[in-house]
């Protein structure tokens, strides 16, 4: 996981750390996905620096992207909630990227 959120979060339980990782990805690229619209998987892993954003988008583990066609996603209407009941994590997540320490949303 290249995420600098996670030297943050490890508690000793790999498995929450990451989940919690695997979330901040997956709110990342929701959050592109709530301010661009329907994109393609490639441009989502650029703009957000989440290497797995194709994967993680197919795989669909909290609901939150709908497949518009190959390789191409949207938000769905659980990932527009996800917008709204993590939006605190988003605006820590913006911080981060904002002083250059973690990738950019």
């Amino acid at each position: 996981f290249n995420d600098t959120a996670t030297t943050e979060i490890y508690t000793g339980d790999t498995s929450s750390a990451a989940s919690d990782v695997y979330k901040r990805q997956a709110l990342r690229c929701a959050a592109h996905l709530g301010a661009n619209g329907p994109t393609k998987a490639s441009v989502v892993k650029a703009a957000t620096g989440v290497e797995r954003a194709a994967t993680l988008m197919r795989n669909d583990v909290y609901g939150w992207f709908e497949r518009v066609e190959r390789g191409i996603y949207a938000l769905s209407p659980k990932g527009r909630q996800a917008l709204e009941t993590y939006g605190d994590v988003l605006a820590e997540l913006s911080t981060q990227a904002a002083c250059g320490s973690g990738s950019s949303i």
